[in-house]
C-alpha cells in the first residue's frame, strides 16, 4: 500500500532551517512523478522535527517557500499541490493519565488525542498519545499544524497522523 523514498544529508550543527530543503523535494517530487506514470503528486503533507515553538514563523515562512520552489521548479509555474506543513515536538513537559478503575491512574490508551484546554490559541495544534507505554510514564507527541491547504479536519489530520505512527 505504501513505498517509501528516502534521502540523506548532512545538516550543520544548530542551524534550525533545513539546508537545501528545495533540492531535497524537489528529488522526492521528481521520484514520486516517475513511479507514478508521470502523475505528480497533488497534496503534500509534510511533518518537521527538532523546531522550537519561538522558530515556527522563520521556519513555516522559510521552509514552506523552498517546498513551494521545489514544485515549481519540478513542475512549472502552473504546478501547485496543496501543502500542509506540521511541525512534530516529541520532547515535551505534558503528561496526560487515564483513571483506573478502583484507584490510581494509568496511560492513556493508544490513539489518546488532546486538542482542547491544554493547546496554543495562535494555531491548531494537539496532543496524540500513539503507543502504549509499557514501563513508565508515556510522554505524548505534540502537533502544531502551521500550514494546511487542504482545510483537514480535526478527526482527519489526526487520523492520518495516528495511521501513520504505524
Amino acid at each position: 500500500l505504501a513505498t517509501y523514498y528516502t534521502t540523506v544529508s548532512a545538516q550543520p550543527a544548530r542551524l534550525e532551517i533545513i539546508r537545501d530543503l528545495e533540492d531535497l523535494v524537489a528529488r522526492h517530487i521528481r521520484h514520486f512523478y516517475e513511479s507514478n506514470h508521470s502523475c505528480p503528486p497533488q497534496r503534500i503533507i509534510f511533518y518537521r522535527d527538532g523546531v522550537g515553538m519561538h522558530q515556527f514563523g522563520s521556519v513555516r515562512q522559510m521552509e514552506l517557500k523552498a517546498i513551494r520552489q521545489a514544485c515549481t521548479r519540478v513542475g512549472g509555474a502552473g504546478y501547485k499541490p496543496a501543502i500542509v506543513f506540521i511541525i512534530v515536538q516529541k520532547r515535551n513537559h505534558c503528561r496526560f493519565f487515564q483513571p483506573r478503575t478502583g484507584a490510581g491512574h494509568d496511560n492513556p490508551h493508544p490513539g489518546t488525542v488532546v486538542d482542547r484546554e491544554v493547546t496554543t490559541q495562535s494555531h491548531f495544534d494537539f496532543y496524540m498519545c500513539s503507543h502504549y507505554g509499557l514501563k513508565g510514564t508515556s510522554r505524548p507527541t505534540h502537533y502544531h499544524v502551521l500550514h494546511d491547504d487542504l482545510t483537514l479536519s480535526a478527526d482527519e489530520l489526526q487520523r492520518f497522523t495516528f495511521d501513520l505512527c504505524h
